[in-house]
């Protein structure tokens, strides 16, 4: 429920940024520092810490901690990396923001439990899922490059074959177990 109207809210605003410039500007500009920020408090909510005591393990001031919250100033890699592992975090920064997410607060415990059953860390599990999704995705989708790989399907009234290019993408067992199918054969009900 509580997901649901943050879905919502962020729906809202969404649109409202897509047609303003200078709210789309501004949140390009400050989204990121904003999102760290949520991040911490989040974290500073589960291991109890108070912002004295993040400060002080992040060798800062609670005033330094407290203008970053507050979004006052440009904080610098350095404090934000020291912020993020004194509150019991790790930063990570990346050009290619795109194609980076941030999993939901709710689904990070069971993440972390996956990850600890198969003895892999929470990074390689996502990334696995990701991987495994994506492909599984693609391969649904999956439209041949007219200059590369080629299918060819041949339909009578008695008969259906197809036919790839090396190139397109199937093993030899796909294929061999395509070849081998009712459908291929023509025997489709």
């Amino acid at each position: 429920m509580q997901f649901e109207k943050i879905n919502k809210i962020d729906s809202v605003f969404s649109e409202i940024f897509e047609e303003d410039n200078r709210l789309s500007k501004f949140k390009n500009t400050w989204g990121p520092l904003a999102s760290f920020i949520t991040d911490y408090e989040h974290l500073k909510g589960l291991t109890g810490l108070t912002q004295k005591q993040i400060a002080e393990n992040a060798k800062t001031t609670q005033s330094a901690i407290s203008r970053l919250v507050r979004l006052k100033g440009k904080p610098t890699y350095d404090l934000l990396r020291r912020v993020s592992e004194a509150a019991g975090g790790k930063l990570k920064i990346s050009p290619m923001g795109e194609y980076c997410i941030t999993l939901d607060y709710d689904l990070k415990e069971k993440a972390k439990n996956i990850a600890i059953n198969e003895d892999i860390s929470v990074n390689e599990l996502l990334s696995n899922i990701l991987r495994s999704e994506i492909n599984a995705i693609n391969n649904t989708l999956e439209i041949p490059d007219t200059e590369k790989d080629f299918v060819v399907f041949s339909i009578s009234k008695n008969n259906f074959t197809a036919s790839c290019s090396q190139n397109y993408g199937t093993s030899l067992q796909e294929e061999d177990d395509f070849l081998n199918s009712n459908l291929y054969r023509g025997n489709a009900s």
